[in-house]
């Protein structure tokens, strides 16, 4: 709780200082603050839904089948999102990019970062769980029970780089609707898939259902890519 707390404190905090500008005057003008806040706001369950499905699992799983199973999801999780860093580290190259881009180069930019993402990750993937047996074996042998935690979340998190990029280039197309709409639908099939899968699989359904509804996330967001380049009205 402090955690989250502290969090939060520190992201308004940065936010405030950040956004503050100056008016014809020369005073503190707080306008860009709130032009961000409201754009903020516009895919605030989006970010909601997407916090609350890289946790929920967890603590279903807790609650249900207790702190051995809990403590081999997690120990998983952790595993399988250190995938992840080198995806986050382009992305700041790719969205400057983005950003000076008409919209037909824009789609054809994202649809490269998601098939380069997703091949990127899926060699990653590959050798994670090529090396995890072996690693597991030798260093941890306890822990082998995340072998099979780790093959079932590894789709998800395969799908989770390509489902940034297609979220970030929908917030700045300003299709919001869409954005929460695609989460909102990802985190229902999460808990619906959890709610039948933990009690009888433990930390592998719910790495399944993870997987499941990240996959299908990154389906309804990436439709309007398919479709071809015709900009919205």
């Amino acid at each position: 709780i402090g955690w989250f707390i502290g969090g939060a404190a520190a992201t308004l905090l940065g936010g405030f200082w950040l956004s503050r500008g100056l008016d014809a005057s020369g005073k503190a003008s707080w306008g860009r603050f709130s032009d961000l806040a409201r754009f903020g706001m516009g895919f605030a369950f989006a970010q909601i839904a997407w916090i609350a499905l890289f946790s929920v699992n967890q603590i279903w799983v807790l609650a249900v089948c207790g702190g051995v199973q809990a403590g081999i999801y997690a120990v998983a999780a952790m595993g399988a999102q250190m995938m992840l860093y080198l995806p986050r580290v382009l992305m700041p190259s790719y969205s400057r990019t983005l950003s000076g881009l008409p919209f037909q180069e824009a789609r054809r930019l994202t649809r490269q970062a998601v098939r380069a993402t997703f091949l990127l990750l899926a060699v990653l993937s590959g050798l994670l769980l090529a090396v995890s047996p072996w690693a597991l074996r030798r260093f941890l042998p306890a822990y082998l029970g995340v072998l099979p935690v780790l093959l079932w979340l590894a789709p998800g998190i395969v799908g989770v780089g390509p489902l940034t990029y297609l979220a970030y280039h929908l917030r700045v197309e300003s299709r919001l609707v869409r954005l929460n709409l695609a989460f909102f639908v990802g985190l229902l099939i999460d808990l619906a898939l959890a709610w039948v899968w933990v009690p009888a699989r433990g930390a592998v359904g719910a790495a399944q259902a993870f997987s499941v509804a990240v996959l299908s996330m990154l389906v309804l967001l990436m439709e309007p890519f398919l479709r071809g380049n015709h900009e919205p009205a």
